[in-house]
């Protein structure tokens, strides 16, 4: 029982001790909260007894934490700053997402079929346009075994630090020979760029945003018992829909929106979920990935980069547009700042944060479309 709440109390203290790490050494920084957490996960999992992490109880905790962390992110959604935006930056991102969905589309054909492709394409596809979080999503909306996704997690974990290094450090250089310079131009955006959330009453606001994020929750549940009369056969794909369409129709009303530490939370809340799943993965695991899945990861991730930066070319899209809208769907929010950063850019911050929080959206629905495009195919 000790060595069980000595279990939850690290899993729960170590997203709130790499939020502050993350922001004092650069090397931190680099890899992110969500790496950092897994890769710590991973050391308490393999030190701890295997008897003593009770694994069908973390994964249900899991099935809970995916769904509420979504719909908290989902509430900082500013679709009318979104749709601000200049027509570049919005028709970039678009760009990019044709070349992630048509590569999962075109990969599961090339390669050999298997019953568990189209998941990974799924998976895949809701990573690289809207962030981690919807791999998580679409992983409970199809109900995919725990080794499957832990495998693919790892593969992505391998790929995009890759991508990370390529991005923040060679990217711009390379680019530039073929694509536009950008050129700071005066937008709706940049007058919030320097803006700082005001993360006063926390003890009032974080309460009400996650009472809010339950009762979003329990709507499609609550509808389905209502029409089917039972929980037994309850489509997880219909709830992740339901939970992303309510969520972003409830980031219109200022005060839910407005709250930054709906955002926080729902960042806790899926770091939480990183470090139980690091929790749950074994060493050995990575010594035994796929050799498929990694090659098919990769494809998908750096083919589809390509494909945009061709497209770019084609359209006319500067580089720092193009790297940063990039970033939005492959990496997620989070690391926006520091590519931004990267690349000398602080101009294309906030609306590649605003990209990629409304890609937590667009990611879960690319993400279920390519499942259920691929299973007709098997």
């Amino acid at each position: 029982m000790m060595g069980m709440i000595i279990y939850f109390v690290l899993v729960l203290s170590i997203p709130f001790i790499f939020q502050w790490v993350c922001k004092k050494w650069k090397v931190f920084n680099f890899l992110g909260v969500t790496i950092c957490c897994f890769l710590t996960g991973m050391i308490i999992g393999n030190s701890f007894p295997h008897s003593l992490v009770n694994k069908p109880v973390v994964q249900e905790i899991n099935n809970v934490i995916v769904p509420l962390g979504l719909i908290l992110m989902l509430f900082s959604t500013d679709m009318k700053r979104w749709i601000k935006l200049s027509l570049k930056m919005l028709f970039s991102y678009l760009l990019g997402i044709i070349g992630v969905v048509a590569l999962a589309i075109v990969l599961f054909f090339v390669l050999e079929k298997g019953e568990e492709l189209p998941y990974v394409a799924g998976m895949l596809t809701g990573t690289y346009v809207g962030g981690t979080p919807n791999m998580a999503a679409v992983k409970i909306a199809f109900g995919i075994e725990e080794n499957l996704y832990n495998q693919i997690f790892l593969c992505d974990a391998v790929a995009s630090s890759v991508y990370l290094l390529f991005v923040m450090v060679f990217a711009q250089r390379l680019f530039n020979f073929v694509l536009k310079k950008y050129v700071p131009v005066n937008n709706s955006v940049e007058e919030n760029k320097n803006e700082e959330p005001n993360l006063s009453k926390p003890f009032l606001k974080i309460p009400a945003g996650i009472l809010l994020a339950i009762l979003v929750f329990a709507v499609p549940v609550l509808l389905w018992i209502v029409f089917t009369g039972s929980m037994g056969n309850m489509s997880m794909v219909f709830v992740i829909l339901s939970i992303t369409i309510l969520a972003v129709v409830l980031s219109f009303v200022p005060s839910i929106r407005n709250n930054p530490w709906n955002f926080r939370t729902g960042d806790y809340l899926f770091s939480v979920f990183f470090t139980f799943l690091g929790t749950l993965t074994y060493f050995n695991d990575l010594v035994n990935l796929n050799s498929t899945y990694l090659l098919f990861t990769f494809i998908i991730l750096f083919g589809s980069m390509f494909i945009h930066f061709v497209l770019c070319k084609i359209f006319k899209i500067d580089t720092d547009t193009m790297i940063i809208t990039s970033a939005a769907g492959i990496m997620s929010s989070p690391f926006i700042p520091a590519i931004a950063n990267a690349i000398k850019n602080k101009d294309l911050m906030a609306p590649g944060i605003v990209v990629g929080i409304v890609g937590l959206a667009m990611g879960n629905v690319f993400g279920v479309f390519v499942v259920e495009f691929l299973l007709g195919f098997l």
